[in-house]
Order: structure tokens, then C-alpha cells, then sequence
């Protein structure tokens, strides 16, 4: 074993990496330790540590598309030959009792390394990792509403009712040959007003700029509501806007759901009444 573990030294050197990873740790570019991969939400990557994008949102960019490929390394790939080890098998090596698998990391404008990855590391690991970056990323509803709550309503006057396009969200994980992506998909808004009423709206709502570039309308839209009464004098309305979305993956080892998440965000919203004041002539 000692030999074994010199030779992979020597291996390693060769592609830039100085030494073996000890117990409970992985190499310098190693994707699985124990916990085997560690989020990246700056990339939309999880056990990559090229940065080729970013989280929507974010300035830097905005690629959620995996970049870096994962080889099994045989020794007969590397530098060299090791007497008493058969070139033909995969590179591995015991390192405090774990086992662990040689792999090329083949990231867009970087050389090529190799890293030992935790044999331990399963498709169960990448979809657990891939849920929890997302279900972190979902962001709160963005009102789009007209009138809007920085403006308030009126009684009898019809609202349009939708959220801001959050955009794609996505997350990918990858170790050796295991590798999971999830993707959230909007289902439906939520608006609860407040005073009992609520509206449940497929997809994102509908803007009125969508059908009445002029703001031109009375009417409600198709996703909408009217307040029949005003709020109290110092009292807005709570209106609580909710998004669900429906969270899939598909991995090395099949595909499925992993349920919805809901997110919301409270405006307060004023709703006056116009009082009308008839003459005769």
C-alpha cells in the first residue's frame, strides 16, 4: 500500500497536484470529500470551482451551464509506468480508510488535472445537493401590479395582478462519474388581499401593459381583482403575494420530482374610495 500511495504522489505531481488528501479531506481540486461536494451558488455549480457564471441577479454573468467533465483515470493515461501496478486498472488509492478514485477535470481554458474523488459519493448525494442549492435560490415574488401598491387603489377599480419573469433557475453537482441537475419551473401566483379574498393565477400573472399599452381600462384583468371596499384610515390591506414552483432532476442514475417550494412577500395596500359629488343646473 505504501508503494501504491508513493506512485499516486508521483502521479499527481505531474498534473500539478503535490499530495494526497488525508482523512476527511479532499485534494486541493477534488471534487468529493466527506460532505462530498459543497455548493456554489457565484456559478450555478456545485463540486466545479471554475467560475463561468453566476446566479441570476448577479453582475458577472449569468451561464448556469456545467462547464468541467469528469474521465475515470487509468494509469496507463499518466506519465510513467509503476512496476507491480497494472497499468491497465482505474487509479485508485486508501487514504485513512477511504477509498478514493483517480479522475481527469477537464474545465474550458484550464489544464487538465487530475483529483481523487470519495468512492462513497452516490447519486442520492448530487440530487440531496442540487435540491438544497436551488430551494436557496428561489427569490421572493416581485409585485407587478397596476395600480401598484406604491400607489394604491380604488374601489371598483380593477387590478392586474402579476409577478416579475424570475428566469431560469437551475443547479448542477458533479462528482466523477455521479452528476444531478434540478431545474424550477413557475407553476401559479397567489394573491391573498387581505380582507379574506384570494386569487390563484397560472404562471406569473398577466401585466396590463400585456393587453393595454395605454393603461386604458377599468376592467380587471384576466388575472385580477376589484376591491369592493376601502381599507381602514391607517390600515392598508396586507396583500401577500405567493410563488410555487415545481422542482425536477435528472441525474446518472434516472430522473424525478423533488416537489414544489412556495415563497411569498407582503405589500401593504391602500384601497380609497372616490366620492362623487353630483350638481344640478
Amino acid at each position: 500500500m505504501r508503494r501504491l500511495v508513493a506512485a499516486v504522489v508521483v502521479v499527481l505531481s505531474s498534473f500539478g497536484v503535490t499530495r494526497t488528501a488525508g482523512a476527511g479531506e479532499a485534494e486541493e481540486h477534488a471534487v468529493g470529500s466527506r460532505p462530498p461536494v459543497t455548493a456554489d451558488d457565484d456559478t450555478d455549480t456545485i463540486g466545479v470551482d471554475v467560475r463561468d457564471g453566476s446566479s441570476r441577479g448577479s453582475s458577472s454573468g449569468s451561464s448556469n451551464t456545467p462547464r468541467c467533465t469528469y474521465t475515470k483515470a487509468f494509469f496507463r493515461d499518466v506519465p510513467g509506468r509503476y512496476d507491480g501496478i497494472d497499468n491497465d486498472n482505474p487509479i485508485t488509492v486508501e487514504v485513512g480508510g477511504v477509498t478514493k478514485t483517480g479522475y481527469f477535470k477537464s474545465c474550458p481554458g484550464r489544464a487538465r488535472v487530475l483529483v481523487l474523488i470519495d468512492d462513497s459519493v452516490t447519486v442520492q448525494d448530487m440530487i440531496d445537493q442540487v435540491s438544497d442549492s436551488i430551494r436557496r435560490r428561489i427569490p421572493q415574488p416581485v409585485a407587478n401590479i397596476n395600480p401598484s401598491p406604491e400607489h394604491g387603489g380604488f374601489v371598483n377599480l380593477g387590478l392586474w395582478l402579476a409577478v416579475g419573469d424570475p428566469g431560469p433557475i437551475s443547479a448542477h453537482a458533479a462528482a466523477g462519474s455521479v452528476a444531478a441537475t434540478a431545474n424550477a419551473s413557475y407553476v401559479s401566483t397567489t394573491f391573498d388581499f387581505g380582507n379574506g379574498d384570494a386569487v390563484t393565477c397560472a404562471g406569473t400573472g398577466t401585466p396590463i401593459e400585456h393587453a393595454h399599452p395605454d393603461l386604458d381600462t377599468t376592467e380587471q384583468g384576466p388575472c385580477g381583482y376589484t376591491y369592493r371596499r376601502s381599507s381602514p384610515d391607517d390600515a392598508p390591506y396586507q396583500l401577500t403575494i405567493s410563488s410555487t414552483y415545481a422542482i425536477s432532476y435528472t441525474s446518472t442514475g434516472g430522473s424525478g420530482s423533488l416537489g414544489t417550494i412556495t415563497t411569498s412577500r407582503t405589500y401593504a395596500y391602500d384601497v380609497d374610495e372616490i366620492q362623487t359629488i353630483g350638481t344640478r343646473g
